[in-house]
């Protein structure tokens, strides 16, 4: 997976893998420019903490993997406005994504999730750290 992010140019604007697999996100702050992030369907369970110097990135699919918690850093993407994680059975959501919804000061207009995905708890929870945000 990470020769993968190898062969990609640094300044690229949208990163795409779709069914291929990715079992764990390596470094990729090298991707200033990123304003696309999408991996689905790729098996992946990690998050990188470097997603946090994506600053550019205003879309963040990520759907039908296996990611079971969210970094505190993805809080950093101020101009993040979609976030997709539906299909990830996420038992820990970090207070950090609270920075995201706009009431903060970021740009979130939407996240997508299912409350059977994530639980009810953290579906709750969601709602309360991103009160402008479209669930």
């Amino acid at each position: 997976a990470e020769s993968l992010f190898e062969l990609i140019d640094a300044d690229t604007p949208t990163i795409r893998f779709m069914t291929r697999e990715i079992p764990k996100m390596p470094d990729i702050s090298k991707f200033s420019k990123l304003d696309q992030l999408i991996i689905c369907n790729a098996k992946m369970h990690e998050l990188h903490p470097s997603i946090g110097k994506l600053t550019n990135l205003e879309m963040l699919v990520l759907t039908e993997n296996k990611i079971k918690s969210l970094p505190k850093e993805i809080g950093l993407l101020k101009n993040l406005t979609f976030l997709n994680l539906i299909g990830n059975p996420i038992q820990e959501i970090p207070n950090d994504i609270a920075y995201l919804d706009k009431s903060n000061g970021g740009s979130l207009h939407r996240i997508a999730v299912k409350e059977e995905d994530i639980g009810p708890e953290n579906y709750q929870k969601l709602k309360k750290l991103l009160p402008t945000a479209l669930i």
